[in-house]
């Protein structure tokens, strides 16, 4: 393999010019957590072990500990589904709400980013804006626009 031309110019070897350089990347993502965060079954009133954001922090603690460069994302709809997911929205925009519970355990688990699913609007655009301003992450998200109503 010989030396690019760029390389070349600036004396630089085919060997020094073909050393590769790798990083191990570790992508962990959930979806559709919809306000699972407790290992509980909300219409049983039982619990369930091995469910939810709680269940899963377990385990995303050890994949990032067993890859130095990991990123944590999530799909979205996570914010409305469950009993929680309910009583979290109740008294939103008072000024002693205390923010949502779903975002407050990613934003303690140190997720890199997030997107927005459609059950994230299903409480309403006053919830979903309250919610993310509770976010430590950025939310990224396509064909979501305001339109001024007349």
């Amino acid at each position: 393999m010989s030396a690019g031309p760029q390389d070349r110019q600036r004396g630089a070897t085919s060997a020094h010019a073909a050393a590769p350089s790798t990083l191990q990347l570790r992508i962990l993502c959930t979806t559709d957590l919809h306000a699972h965060v407790f290992e509980w079954d909300y219409a049983s009133a039982r619990p369930r072990p091995g469910t939810g954001l709680l269940a899963l922090s377990k385990v995303i603690a050890e994949a990032r500990a067993e890859v130095r460069n990991a990123i944590l994302c999530d799909n979205g709809d996570v914010l409305q589904g469950s009993a929680l997911g309910d009583f979290a929205a109740l008294g939103v925009g008072q000024p002693d709400h205390p923010g949502n519970p779903v975002i407050q355990c990613m934003n303690a688990l140190r997720y890199d980013v997030g997107n927005l699913g459609n059950h994230d609007f299903s409480l309403g655009l006053a919830h979903l804006r309250h919610c993310l301003r509770g976010t430590t992450f950025p939310i990224v998200s396509a064909n979501v626009r305001t339109v001024p109503t007349a």
